[in-house]
């Protein structure tokens, strides 16, 4: 006797691969996949677009951005600006988050230790050094975090574009 369970095979079927959709109709699906590999990029959570706001919400923003300290809960207002690709608003945020939260309550270690590397992803395109500082103080306040690693790689990456410059390297033997 055979048995044959055909739902198992199509569970395990992969999924098509989506197709880029032209941004224009007169542009081909492959030049925006070109020009999206034009500009190298480090690896990040957020996406790479910005997320428009209704005109409320971009008031209400702006508002919380020149004050910071009027934001009850920094950090759920940090990783909602990181994660709609507002990296650079959603600085201001981390940094007041980080200051609620002491190096030495142990009860918040998580909460700084994701702090300390979200604020180094944040400013990695507008301050490398800083970045790298804040992967560094996050290595050195918790060692044992799940994000040290991570931080440590970033930071040698971040080091090695600083050293090497591989952009204006590309640009230099461009014809």
């Amino acid at each position: 006797m055979k048995f044959e369970d055909k739902t198992l095979a199509s569970a395990l079927t992969p999924p098509a691969e989506p197709q880029p959709t032209p941004t224009s109709p007169s542009e081909p699906a492959d030049s925006q996949r070109v020009k999206s590999q034009e500009t190298p990029r480090m690896v990040r959570a957020a996406p790479e677009s910005v997320l428009p706001l209704s005109a409320k919400a971009q008031k209400t923003l702006e508002t919380l951005q020149q004050n910071p300290d009027q934001a009850k809960e920094p950090l759920p207002m940090a990783e909602l600006l990181f994660l709609s690709g507002r990296t650079t608003e959603a600085i201001p945020f981390y940094q007041k988050a980080l200051e609620q939260n002491h190096p030495d309550d142990p009860t918040s270690a998580a909460d700084r230790a994701w702090i300390l590397f979200q604020l180094g992803n944040c400013l990695r395109d507008s301050d490398m050094a800083k970045a790298q500082e804040m992967y560094g103080k996050l290595i050195a306040e918790h060692p044992q975090s799940p994000w040290t690693e991570l931080a440590r790689a970033h930071g040698q990456l971040l080091a090695w574009h600083q050293q090497d410059r591989p952009r204006e390297l590309v640009a230099s033997r461009q014809p």
